[in-house]
């Protein structure tokens, strides 16, 4: 999937993907399907299947944020799970200020290099872990309490 070239993915697009002429790489779609644009074939592999496992992690983070309990978003942002909310600003991880994003890219990261965020974040790898093993938001966020936000010296909102 990560290899097909643009002709053949326009000729017959993988199922779950469309073309379109857009700005962005890849967007997910209302209907659950992953456009992605002329730009997303001028990446590798490896960059193709993390840009697409954002889009998935959007689907993911939208489940989880407005899923079963409308606080949901509050009691991840109070956790701080992916972020910090020190001084009434937030700082997230993974170089984004929106909640949502910082969501979508962890799960990514979790899907295609998950050492890599077990080490730099891993109090995200571990709700993330849990969630798709089936725990409820506040499970995940009790079991993922015992680890720090951030390992990474230059991460802005470094708390233990």
């Amino acid at each position: 999937m990560w290899n097909i070239p643009e002709r053949e993915f326009l000729l017959n697009p993988p199922r779950g993907f469309v073309f379109r002429q857009m700005h962005a790489e890849a967007q997910l779609l209302p209907d659950g399907r992953i456009a992605v644009s002329e730009k997303w074939f001028r990446h590798p592999p490896e960059i193709r299947e993390f840009i697409v496992e954002h889009e998935r992690g959007h689907i993911w983070e939208k489940r989880v944020l407005w899923g079963d309990d409308p606080d949901n978003t509050f009691k991840i942002l109070d956790s701080e799970t992916f972020g910090s909310m020190k001084d009434g600003a937030p700082t997230f991880i993974v170089s984004t200020f929106n909640l949502s994003e910082a969501m979508a890219e962890s799960y990514a990261v979790y899907m295609t290099t998950p050492d890599e965020l077990k080490r730099d974040y891993p109090r995200a790898f571990y709700f993330i872990e849990a969630m798709l093993q089936g725990a409820s938001v506040d499970d995940a966020i009790e079991l993922s309490s015992d680890y720090s936000i951030s390992t990474l010296d230059a991460y802005w909102g470094s708390v233990p």
